[in-house]
């Protein structure tokens, strides 16, 4: 007795066909919820859709990111375009040791062991433990990059940065001085945001018992 109804195959290209009939920006938002393994395959399947990929900046981004083992520094303000040449520069250099540019920054200040790196940001206290100096690692050549300072008027204990995810320094102080051991201290939270420190410093203090 005779089937009827299409092959399997039949629904198979027509669904694809339907596919490929939608604007090429609904493809490329479509196609951005995939691995890379199955973009990879996506590319395999019609001439269309492998000129499509490799011809869309935001998915060949995602690829670039990664082959790089990287994630979006939501920090940097570039375009998607100039996000992608940028790691790919940085990629290539890594490759061959050879870095687009190097840079001499002067410490000049007497710093103390509070420190942090995180996010590209630069992180020293003073001596006395009563400063923070800080500053953006430049990512270009011609970058500057100045010492910013933010003052305290409690001995500052020990500081962490959360760069990507919310654009803070928090920072732990004391009223009592780090080099006195005979006082029972009182513990602070300073939380500064990092890019409007000035009009947002010591927007937030919260104490706790020590």
């Amino acid at each position: 007795m005779a089937q009827c109804g299409f092959p399997r195959d039949h629904h198979h290209h027509l669904h694809r066909a339907m596919l490929l009939k939608l604007p090429p920006e609904i493809l490329v938002q479509i196609l951005q919820d995939l691995d890379v393994t199955n973009l990879f395959s996506c590319q395999l399947t019609t001439k269309y859709l492998d000129h499509l990929i490799r011809g869309s900046v935001i998915l060949q981004y995602n690829v670039a990111l990664d082959a790089a083992n990287a994630q979006v520094n939501p920090c940097v303000s570039l375009t998607i375009a100039e996000n992608l040449k940028a790691l790919k520069s940085a990629e290539n250099a890594w490759a061959f040791l050879r870095p687009d540019f190097t840079a001499s920054i002067p410490v000049t200040h007497n710093q103390s062991g509070v420190y942090d790196l995180t996010g590209g940001v630069y992180l020293l206290s003073n001596l006395t433990r009563t400063a923070l100096h800080y500053l953006k690692l430049p990512g270009r050549e011609g970058d500057e990059s100045d010492w910013k300072v933010l003052r305290s008027d409690k001995s500052i204990i020990d500081v962490g940065l959360s760069i990507f995810e919310h654009d803070l320094i928090v920072n732990v102080v004391t009223c009592v001085p780090f080099h006195v051991s005979n006082q029972c201290p009182d513990f602070f939270c300073w939380i500064v945001n990092l890019i409007s420190t000035l009009a947002h410093r010591r927007r937030t203090i919260s104490r706790s018992s020590s």
